[in-house]
């Protein structure tokens, strides 16, 4: 006889209220507590910089924007992301955290900064996003060569060469 295995799903609410174990960030992906991986010292680096900076020119150009670090979107019944970076409006931030800190409606821009797990920052995270109704996301890629990604090749760009003088 074989057992039969059940995995728990879980609603946002649900997940939101469990007490899961400190030290270890995690998302909701269609039900199912998924642990986020540790970010490099170089992501966390990138990160911090470009936090600074769009704070700063936040404030320059008074766009009354605020820059905050993996915050928690709902993006449905069963899902949360913690994307890098968001930028939102300060009354948005506001009226949408008045009880927890969790986004029900889209930030003006969320940033990713592609790591080991490249391919979903390319793929699925797109339209998760868009989906959500985010209509600017950056996809920040420290390492992007041709060699990373073929398939991203543009013929009309040709190849660079270096020449001596002549």
């Amino acid at each position: 006889m074989v057992a039969a295995v059940q995995f728990q799903t879980y609603s946002v609410e649900e997940f939101l209220n469990l007490d899961l174990p400190e030290g270890q960030e995690y998302e909701l992906i269609d039900g199912t507590i998924v642990p986020m991986a540790e970010p490099s010292g170089e992501h966390e680096n990138l990160r911090s910089e470009l936090m600074v900076e769009l704070r700063l020119e936040s404030r320059r150009c008074q766009l009354g924007l605020l820059i905050h670090p993996k915050p928690a979107l709902e993006l449905g019944p069963k899902n949360t992301r913690k994307p890098d970076l968001i930028a939102i409006h300060r009354d948005a931030w506001n009226r949408q955290t008045q009880s927890q800190a969790v986004l029900k409606e889209a930030p003006s821009v969320v940033i990713e900064i592609v790591s080991t797990n490249w391919e979903e920052d390319y793929r699925n995270k797109p339209l998760w996003y868009a989906a959500f109704g985010v209509t600017e996301l950056w996809i920040v890629d420290p390492l992007f060569t041709l060699a990373r990604y073929p398939n991203r090749r543009n013929p009309k760009i040709q190849e660079p060469t270096i020449r001596s003088g002549s």
